[in-house]
């Protein structure tokens, strides 16, 4: 079979890296800058995967979205359909998170977040979905569930005399509502425990090397 040509954007280098191993030949997006700061494809997360092609500058994915190459626009975000909004391009949004945390749980910003998304899949050839049942019903839009996965065999080594806690995660103070810090901290109360990822806010909390 031959492979689809899809264009997605590059908000989290780890899932953008799991979508790779479908082998379909992904053109990434790659000059958004996140929530975290950061900007581009971060090599010590993840390696990238031959079959995906970095676009680094908007107007080269506007050009190949005006000549009709790409089979499949796969969005994440409101950005991402503000991008795509003026072509016909078969589309699909992947909301990674649940309405009340896009929304901080303000009705109003949940309410216009929901109508846009809402608009967006409404066009021919467009699709919603979530990456679990539980964020995929706290939109109220028909979709699908597409949840993530891993190959487990990539994962491994850890045989468990380490006496600590570990959590991974950018952000963990900046997104409490989402991440629950508050509680986690509760939780973790005095037992040893380290935070990995992007957390300016957090003393001795640092990104993993690799």
């Amino acid at each position: 079979m031959q492979s689809l040509k899809i264009l997605t954007f590059n908000w989290h280098d780890p899932y953008i890296y799991l979508f790779g191993q479908t082998e379909q030949d992904i053109h990434v997006c790659d000059w958004m800058r996140r929530a975290d700061g950061t900007q581009g494809w971060d090599y010590e997360k993840r390696p990238l995967p031959d079959n995906l092609q970095l676009i680094k500058d908007p107007s080269e994915a506007a050009r190949c979205l005006k000549l009709g190459e790409y089979d499949l626009a796969l969005a994440h975000t409101l950005q991402d359909i503000k991008f795509l909004s003026d072509y016909d391009v078969p589309a699909i949004f992947l909301t990674h998170n649940a309405l009340h945390n896009d929304g901080m749980n303000n009705q109003v910003a949940m309410t216009q977040i929901r109508g846009m998304v809402a608009e967006f899949v409404s066009r021919p050839n467009r699709l919603f979905a979530a990456i679990s049942d539980m964020k995929l019903k706290s939109w109220g839009l028909d979709g699908v569930v597409i949840r993530p996965g891993i190959r487990v065999a990539d994962y491994g080594g850890y045989t468990g005399e380490t006496a600590s806690a570990l959590a991974v995660g950018n952000l963990f103070v900046e997104r409490d509502f989402m991440l629950g810090y508050t509680s986690l901290s509760e939780a973790f109360g005095n037992v040893q425990h380290q935070y990995v990822g992007e957390n300016p806010s957090l003393l001795g909390a640092r990104k993993a090397q690799n």
